[in-house]
């Protein structure tokens, strides 16, 4: 059975401290290449947050930690990079402009592939 490579927690102490997810989101939107970028990040990141197999450290902190991180290092930046400037403010703008269709307001069921409108 493979040893887990899992990053001590302190090794992802400079990365909490040092971490920014709108410039790492404003960085995602300058490159050439976002889709690279986006997977670069997530190839990095992943694999020191999310290892496989017991890794030592007591489980409910472990779990915190774990949820922590990935919150500020994985979903942060993409949720600056899809909802723009302050997530909360481009989360509530588009809870606001949230209306049915203007063509019939049909809304999908739970395993309902198709519609038409009549």
């Amino acid at each position: 059975m493979a040893e887990c490579d899992r990053d001590p927690p302190s090794a992802l102490c400079a990365d909490f401290m040092n971490f920014s997810p709108k410039d790492t989101a404003s960085r995602w939107l300058a490159a050439p290449d976002r889709q690279k970028e986006v997977y670069n990040h997530l190839a990095t990141y992943v694999p020191r947050i999310l290892c496989q197999g017991p890794c030592g450290g007591s489980g409910s902190r472990e779990e915190q930690r774990e949820e922590l991180a990935c919150q500020l290092l994985l979903l942060a930046p993409l949720e600056w990079l899809l909802l723009g400037d302050e997530p909360a403010a481009g989360l509530a703008l588009l809870q606001e402009n949230n209306q049915s269709s203007p063509l019939c307001g049909h809304v999908f069921k739970v395993g309902e592939p198709t519609y038409s409108c009549r």
